[in-house]
């Protein structure tokens, strides 16, 4: 692990700053209090009466000498003095520390009480005769050093973790990206390719006016296709225009062979489906079961929600499992497989095979998702 993988981000110090040095003023400032308090009833229990002032001076050179030495630790760990690292050899200077820094506060509070007697006389005595430098209070300065490291470590390094996670997080973000967008450059170009094919098909046939209107139908496709964040979602109405133009084309090749029914209910044409996610099948349907039947055939399209799930599922009466063994059709559905284990894993179902009468079905099951407004 790098140096740089040691120690928070830039954001993470600000962040840390910003929030953490009020909370510590805060409970500083309550220990200065509670300190205070408990000192002023010591104080009246042996008849000792004297103001505030120096009870909280006492609690404040306390409390507030552990604010500059957690702020000391926070400084050498950002200058990457990599004061939170456990080691034996950063546990060891940590115990060398703790006894000095408990040496000097205590000889502090020594010389705050001896220089302030002429000022607080009842009070300055009353602690000389307790004792400044104690074996007791010296173990309170370990205890207390130890338990903020503690809660400094904790901190540090759920910081640390946290980086680590969001940076895992992004990087493996760019990975699925980069993968949806490398099966969806499959998935375009396959679709592009039969279309160039369909379209010469009638040029060779020299049904040039019909040759014309899909390209038309063409550029609409391309056109919706290349507006999209690839691989982004749209709202369903979107994606079935896109299946209407290509259909359109269809129609025209095939010289009204193939019907096309729509099942669909209002409540799901704005939900949000995969970019470009019905089109491939529908061209499965057409290209590897329809093509090859003289009267042409039936393909049906049946979109509703289930529950917390949208269900999408085309069907045709044409070859059946007969064509599973095309090429085209196992890339196109391997890459739906695929672009729907990244956008939704393990929450989709994706099912495809014979249908009991004849034809070919697939079923696709995703979450519901409202389109915003």
């Amino acid at each position: 692990m790098s140096n740089t993988d040691q120690n928070l981000s830039p954001e993470d110090w600000e962040q840390l700053t910003r929030r953490g040095l009020p909370i510590l003023l805060l409970v500083v400032l309550g220990l200065v209090a509670r300190t205070s308090s408990e000192c002023q009833t010591v104080l009246a229990y042996i008849g000792v009466h004297t103001s505030w002032l120096p009870t909280f001076s006492f609690a404040s050179i306390i409390w507030f000498w552990w604010v500059a030495v957690i702020a000391l630790l926070w400084a050498l760990q950002k200058r990457g003095l990599q004061v939170f690292r456990m080691s034996f050899t950063t546990i060891s200077v940590h115990t060398g520390v703790a006894v000095l820094l408990a040496l000097c506060h205590l000889r502090i509070v020594q010389v705050f009480v001896t220089t302030t007697v002429p000022l607080w006389p009842e009070w300055g005595h009353a602690y000389l005769t307790r004792g400044c430098i104690t074996g007791e209070r010296f173990s309170h300065d370990l205890l207390t050093y130890g338990v903020l490291l503690a809660i400094s470590l904790s901190i540090f390094h759920q910081l640390l973790t946290r980086r680590i996670l969001l940076r895992e997080l992004a990087l493996e973000q760019q990975l699925t990206t980069a993968q949806l967008q490398a099966l969806q450059t499959q998935v375009e170009p396959h679709f592009l390719f039969n279309a160039l094919n369909a379209i010469q098909s009638l040029v060779d046939l020299k049904r040039c006016d019909q040759a014309s209107e899909a390209l038309k139908h063409l550029n609409v496709i391309l056109r919706s296709s290349l507006q999209k964040t690839v691989p982004g979602k749209v709202k369903l109405i979107e994606e079935l225009r896109v299946v209407q133009s290509y259909l359109a084309m269809q129609r025209i090749r095939f010289a009204d062979r193939i019907e096309f029914r729509l099942d669909t209910g209002p409540d799901v044409l704005h939900s949000l489906v995969p970019n470009f996610i019905l089109q491939p099948l529908v061209e499965n349907a057409i290209h590897h079961g329809l093509s090859s039947k003289v009267d042409g055939g039936l393909i049906e399209t049946f979109i509703h929600r289930r529950g917390s799930m949208l269900c999408l599922r085309i069907s045709d009466n044409g070859a059946g499992n007969a064509a599973a063994t095309s090429d085209g059709l196992g890339i196109s559905l391997q890459n739906t497989r695929k672009r729907l284990e990244h956008l939704y894993p393990e929450k989709f179902r994706f099912t495809a095979g014979e249908r009991i009468n004849g034809g070919f079905e697939v079923e696709v099951l995703i979450p519901f998702e409202g389109a915003l407004a």
